[in-house]
């Protein structure tokens, strides 16, 4: 039979790597260069602790990085975080973070073009926002703007409770939802007939209801929002604005 070895004989009870005692020994406090790890991260910006605390820039080994402020080594406050692809850096996420998730206020931008405006809790899509699908920069001018656009109510990532969507051949719903499906009591616009179905809806399938003919002036629209970044005391604004109407709601 082959001899144990027990590690800390030869380096006592503590088995911490030593490049890790090192990094702690080394006390990282305030605005620092460049600091790099051995897994192809790197971070520039403010410590304290020893931990990235305050503001700076870290880069992924993917290329990736994230800019804005820090608590305790994760993602708090108002910040940026960019996709690296195809050797170029796109924005993903540009808003507000508590304890390294998406929380408050931003502006998400998917590789698809999909864009989501509003309100967010751990990472998802929650409260009141303004989502559009595949939007096409070309047909900007066009009516809904070349994509279709809900807005309205969200819980956990999808659409629940009261919105409407604007398609972009014209049509509109506007009522009920849950978990993405129309749900509930809602209009259906027909932009095409200039008629209306006023029903209810199960599941994303109407189940009882009535035609008619529609002004065209009743036909809710959505506006398509402008693409472009928010500062940080724009957001602080919005959040703001959005808590004192749910105190005098």
């Amino acid at each position: 039979m082959g001899t144990e070895v027990d590690a800390r004989s030869e380096w006592g009870a503590d088995t911490t790597q030593l490049w890790k005692t090192n990094d702690q020994m080394a006390d990282k406090q305030g605005e620092r260069s460049t600091v790099y790890w051995v897994g192809g991260m790197q971070y520039k910006g403010e410590w304290a602790r020893n931990m990235m605390n305050g503001k700076g820039t870290l880069t992924y080994a993917s290329g990736d990085k994230y800019e804005g402020e820090w608590l305790d080594n994760k993602r708090h406050g108002f910040g940026t975080l960019w996709k690296h692809e195809s050797g170029k850096f796109r924005v993903e996420y540009n808003g507000t973070w508590v304890g390294g998730k998406k929380q408050g206020f931003g502006v998400f931008y998917s590789a698809a073009g999909d864009r989501y405006e509003g309100e967010w809790a751990a990472s998802k899509r929650h409260g009141k926002g303004r989502q559009t699908f595949g939007a096409d920069p070309r047909a900007r001018g066009a009516a809904g703007g070349g994509a279709d656009v809900y807005q309205g109510d969200w819980v956990a990532g999808n659409r629940c409770g009261g919105g409407t969507m604007q398609y972009a051949n014209g049509d509109a719903f506007q009522g009920g939802w849950d978990r993405d499906d129309k749900h509930g009591e809602g209009t259906y616009f027909y932009e095409a007939t200039q008629t209306r179905y006023d029903g209810v809806w199960e599941a994303g399938t109407p189940r009882c209801g009535s035609y008619c003919a529609t002004d065209p002036a009743a036909t809710p629209k959505v506006a398509l929002p402008a693409l472009r970044l928010l500062n940080a005391e724009e957001v602080s604004e919005r959040a703001a604005r959005l808590a004192i109407q749910r105190v005098e709601g």
